[in-house]
């Protein structure tokens, strides 16, 4: 087996389409018996793959015979760089998911006042004795029982911590999984499909035919492990 690094060819002509544009669609060089592994993302124009022992090469057309090291090197450089751009992902994704399920509606300023009114009201509940505070205000301008407030108050606050102690903690999974990640240059390939490979978070209903009939089937829902689709696993990870 030899390792191939290389670059489409213009089907009609044979040239790469590093050195002429294309006149139709390109397509894989002719090396016998080629395996195409991947595309690379640092040089999107160069393919990897495998071929037969006796499989020849034409660096003046682009399509080089590579060493194992070589081989391991950009497969390195690869999962390097998909981690590099994986990890900023992890923070904007976290980002829209705290808008979506912890702003919301409300300005900045609800959510810091929550912290002291959750205090507050927890006070109120259990009878301390407080001779004003900002739930019975706000109690006395809406017009209800503080304690109904503050029950509203309690119950909202617990459950945006446990939305935030979630968010928090499938980001920080999910950064713990890519820093960890390790690079085994004895068998890179290993290391590229064990980068790739992919984990059930949940279920999720799909509507199918069966006998010409529509059923209704708990399909799973599968990411990469080490990918970012935070939505995804927040949507399936449970309450």
């Amino acid at each position: 087996m030899k390792y191939f690094k290389y670059t489409q060819i213009d089907p009609t002509t044979g040239i790469s389409i590093n050195r002429q544009t294309p006149k139709e669609g390109p397509r894989d060089p002719d090396i016998k018996g080629l395996q195409v592994l991947f595309r690379d993302n640092v040089e999107p124009h160069l393919y990897f793959g495998t071929a037969d022992d006796d499989a020849t090469d034409d660096p003046d057309n682009q399509c080089w015979v590579i060493t194992s090291e070589e081989f391991a090197f950009y497969v390195r450089r690869y999962i390097e760089h998909e981690i590099w751009h994986a990890k900023p992902k992890l923070y904007e994704e976290e980002n829209a998911l705290r808008r979506a399920h912890l702003v919301g509606k409300y300005d900045d300023t609800a959510t810091v006042a929550g912290v002291y009114k959750y205090e507050q009201a927890k006070a109120v509940l259990t009878g301390r004795s407080i001779s004003t505070t900002a739930v019975k205000d706000e109690a006395t301008f809406r017009g209800v029982d503080p304690a109904v407030l503050a029950q509203r108050i309690v119950e909202r606050h617990e459950e945006f911590r446990a939305k935030e102690s979630k968010i928090a903690g499938i980001r920080g999974k999910q950064l713990d999984r890519l820093e960890s990640f390790t690079i085994d240059d004895a068998d890179p390939w290993a290391s590229f499909q064990e980068f790739h490979k992919l984990e059930e978070v949940g279920t999720r209903e799909e509507q199918v035919f069966e006998n010409g009939e529509r059923v209704t089937k708990q399909v799973p829902v599968t990411v990469r492990y080490y990918g970012v689709e935070l939505g995804a696993r927040y949507q399936n990870s449970g309450s």
